[in-house]
């Protein structure tokens, strides 16, 4: 588990430290989501990244074009739920073209898709 740090002090930091915690620090305001990455890959040997959160942080990969594949399970599955869901919430438009690359069906009648970012 990585902590991201937007506003930290150095005892703060020096805390982490002694709790044996991993930290990454990117960016003055905002994160800076390529130098994390870059950081991951660098200091951890991170080369794949799950991304498994809510659509406003997948949208806010997809807006920096950080996201190269989608898995997406699709299950036959109503819980009546009124509002509307989306897997991505961005803000402004995004042209990224992805591709079938996978399809399975699973056990349960639900379908396991992958999508590929076209070049």
């Amino acid at each position: 588990m990585f902590n991201f740090i937007l506003q930290f002090t150095k005892e703060y930091l020096a805390f982490l430290r002694t709790m044996e915690i991993p930290y990454i620090v990117s960016g003055e305001e905002n994160f800076n989501l390529k130098e994390v990455l870059v950081k991951l890959r660098a200091y951890f040997g991170i080369e794949k990244l799950a991304l498994c959160g809510g659509a406003r942080i997948d949208g806010v990969f997809l807006e920096q074009h950080l996201v190269d594949e989608i898995s997406l399970v699709i299950s036959p599955y109503v819980n009546g739920d009124r509002e509307i869901k989306t897997a991505f919430e961005t803000i402004g438009r995004i042209d990224d073209q992805f591709k079938i690359d996978f399809i399975k069906k699973l056990p349960d009648g639900g379908l396991h898709l992958i999508f590929k970012k076209g070049e």
